[in-house]
């Protein structure tokens, strides 16, 4: 029995053959994540300036475009400078804006004529005041130097009131306020005066005002701000060229 070879023989395992191992990377697992997420960033860059050159159209020039560029400076820099301002309040709690004309070379206001039909004018509101047959009243129509009068509904009194309409015409629709309702406005010798009414618990009332000058056409912007304060709130007016747009 013990000469069985079957007994004698002693098994053995096969060499186990693995793939040769890869040679070692020179960047570490860190590294190489921190390469892919660069990569993408870069792959979104480039197509966030793709997607902005076909909105702005930078791409027939060949360069770069800015995608939110500054505006132009005023055509008419420095006007401001030569212009005098005063605010303050009238008797019915509206605010009194008197711009003086300006002293730049050229430089005035573009504002339609006041003789033009509507002009500086404000809705007209009932009229008590006249008798009857006022029509009927001699000579009525040949005072002396009865045209050049100021029309009440051409050129507001300094007072608007506290219950007057927003102004209308062509030189109240030349004219943009914020935070305020133009009341009137009188135009003397170049320069201006303006009615403004500001809103319920507004800081500040902004007025924009065409103007214009040798080099061009502009806007003059009057910031007129309000500070709490007793018995009334405090006015101070900045004035600022702006370009025209």
């Amino acid at each position: 029995m013990e000469n069985n070879p079957k007994k004698r023989r002693r098994l053995a395992l096969m060499p186990e053959v693995l793939p040769a191992p890869p040679p070692p990377g020179r960047l570490n697992p860190r590294e190489r994540t921190l390469r892919s997420l660069g990569r993408l960033a870069a792959a979104a860059a480039a197509a966030a300036s793709l997607n902005a050159c076909k909105e702005t159209g930078c791409g027939s020039s060949g360069g770069y475009a800015v995608v939110d560029p500054m505006p132009p400076p005023a055509k008419c820099e420095g006007l401001v400078a030569t212009i005098s301002a005063f605010t303050g309040w009238d008797p019915s709690g509206n605010i009194t804006l008197r711009l003086s004309k300006p002293t730049m070379a050229g430089a005035m206001y573009q504002l339609p004529a006041t003789s033009d039909a509507g002009a500086d004018a404000r809705a007209p509101a009932p009229s008590t005041s006249a008798a009857p047959n006022a029509s009927t009243a001699p000579n009525a129509s040949t005072a002396p130097n009865a045209s050049t009068a100021p029309s009440s509904s051409a050129v507001p009194a300094p007072d608007a009131g506290p219950d007057a309409a927003p102004a209308v015409g062509p030189v109240a629709s030349a004219i943009r306020v914020q935070h305020g309702t133009l009341l009137g406005v009188t135009q003397s010798g170049g320069g201006l005066v303006l009615q403004i009414k500001p809103d319920t618990a507004a800081t500040y009332v902004a007025v924009e005002l065409p103007a214009t000058c040798p080099a061009g056409d502009q806007r003059v912007l009057a910031e007129i701000r309000i500070k709490p304060g007793m018995p009334k709130p405090t006015l101070s007016v900045a004035l600022y060229d702006q370009t025209n747009y």
